[in-house]
């Protein structure tokens, strides 16, 4: 075990209470094992090894990574993500294949999905956009995490009009799942759209808004005007 990923954990238990343990027990639907960390002491801890994983370099600091993974502690996830991002330039077609495996392996909550997907995966496409195809295929997966990273993974670009046409693909790809955490997931992605590109995502959601869940549909329609709302959420 590298002297790095130790002294990291120690950071982190140092610094956790058992009162945030047990707020964030209560925040997550899903199953997560936290050491009860607060938020301004992870960004503490992000700037405090930022330096070293740098000098480290990605292919040094992958192994590390990806064990804060494997241990299944919430806030090593955590920060193993934020630390990965700190690397997003050196992003190439290999490091997809580990997200793709990642993705599948170890992201089983929305926190972790939506950190992953929005600066990791979406700083990846950003480098690659070439791999924005690869990234529209997870809509297909049985992993519900995976089906919401393929859209959270766009929605830093959203915003800025980045990648449309692989918005409303996702969109459209997943427009009739089950799933609330993925409903949430596209909602959102169409959401942030709104706000660049508001007349050709009214129009998408005008069209299919007959087949949206509600709860899609509420969260893609939220920045809008009282007027479209309305008009959006008639049945």
């Amino acid at each position: 075990m590298s002297k790095l990923f130790l002294e990291m954990r120690k950071d982190l238990r140092h610094r956790s209470t058992k009162k945030h343990r047990e707020g964030a027990l209560r925040y997550f639907k899903e199953e997560i094992n936290p050491y009860g960390v607060r938020h301004s002491d992870m960004k503490e801890l992000v700037s405090k090894y930022t330096p070293t994983v740098k000098k480290m370099g990605i292919k040094r600091f992958t192994p590390i990574a990806e064990r804060m993974f494997e241990e299944g502690w919430f806030e090593e996830g955590n920060l193993a993500i934020k630390l990965m991002e700190k690397l997003k330039n050196k992003f190439d077609d290999d490091t997809f294949k580990l997200f793709d495996r990642w993705v599948d392996k170890y992201v089983t909550n929305w926190a972790h999905c939506d950190g992953f997907s929005a600066w990791l995966v979406g700083s990846l496409i950003e480098n690659k956009p070439e791999l924005a195809g690869d990234v529209l295929k997870w809509t297909r997966s049985p992993n519900r995490w995976k089906r919401r990273a393929a859209a959270v993974s766009f929605v830093v670009h959203a915003k800025h009009g980045r990648f449309m046409d692989y918005i409303f693909l996702v969109s459209e790809a997943m427009l009739r799942d089950s799933d609330d955490m993925v409903q949430k997931g596209v909602g959102w992605l169409l959401k942030e759209s709104t706000k660049s590109n508001q007349k050709e995502v009214v129009e998408f959601i005008r069209q299919r808004k007959h087949k949206m869940p509600r709860t899609m549909l509420r969260y893609a329609i939220e920045k809008l005007s009282p007027e479209l709302k309305r008009e959006l959420m008639k049945p």
